[in-house]
């Protein structure tokens, strides 16, 4: 119940003495009146709060059920993005997607298939359609062939008996975004380079998993010429397998450690 003010408290208690000392029964009907009027909304206002208090506690109740429906939703949706990812090879991942790349470079840049890189990060763009989005396509929709940013599974892949006459450059990429999983590599939708072995074509190696280091030498290739260069102990194909493996092993424990 809403309590008076003290003043009007104290004006009734006043009152009410003066009645009793000169023994007046009835009070002034404009003051029963507004008492009557007071304590109906006493009780209206004791009601709404009654109210309010099961109102906030269904609240309660609500915003925790939808909370479970919403982890479920999410579940729900992982599942179902999974289920359609292997369904056409697409898959995303919270961890790094690695693989390997090869560039023949020369005084222009590094060379890809298609495009010259210039920044260790490429971003795909269907040639055939111009489009970024939903790249790369699962759906014959670029013909062939398909758009993307390749990358082989293993270094081997790119490697035969001989590497191409230098000079010539494989790397470490990590792919993000969209990516399609094939047989023996990857389509994605980004690749950044992460580890880059250059070859000069006379026996020496040039290896750096350092960014800045990357970065020049992808803006300014003729700095390949003036960076310092190694002779590997065994043949340049072992050399170049041993260190971009290892450089993938170390990014895979790290992002695993942060993970735990």
């Amino acid at each position: 119940m809403e309590a008076q003010r003290p003043g009007t408290v104290e004006l009734a208690r006043r009152y009410l003495d003066l009645r009793n000392r000169y023994g007046i029964e009835e009070s002034r009907p404009e003051l029963a009146r507004l008492e009557t009027a007071m304590n109906r909304r006493r009780f209206r206002i004791q009601h709404l709060r009654t109210q309010l208090a099961e109102i906030q506690e269904q609240l309660r109740w609500l915003e925790t059920e939808l909370e479970g429906f919403d982890k479920g939703m999410e579940l729900v949706l992982t599942e179902a993005i999974e289920a359609l990812g292997r369904q056409h090879q697409e898959m995303w991942s919270p961890f790094p997607v690695l693989g390997y790349r090869m560039w023949t470079v020369d005084r222009d840049g590094f060379h890809g298939v298609r495009l010259i890189w210039s920044t260790p990060t490429m971003e795909a763009r269907c040639l055939t359609t111009g489009e970024r989005d939903e790249v790369p396509h699962t759906d014959g929709s670029c013909g062939r062939p398909p758009c993307g940013i390749y990358a082989t599974k293993t270094v081997e892949y790119l490697v035969s008996d001989d590497l191409p006459q230098g000079p010539v450059a494989i790397g470490l990429v990590e792919m993000s975004g969209k990516v399609v999983e094939h047989a023996r590599g990857y389509r994605a939708q980004r690749a950044t380079i992460r580890a880059l072995v250059l070859d000069h074509g006379n026996g020496k190696l040039l290896c750096t998993d350092d960014p800045a280091v990357i970065s020049e030498l992808l803006q300014d290739p003729s700095r390949c010429l003036t960076l310092p260069a190694v002779t590997p102990t065994g043949d340049a194909i072992s050399a170049t397998i041993e260190y971009l493996e290892s450089r993938a092993r170390r990014m895979t424990w790290t992002s695993e450690k942060k993970s735990e």
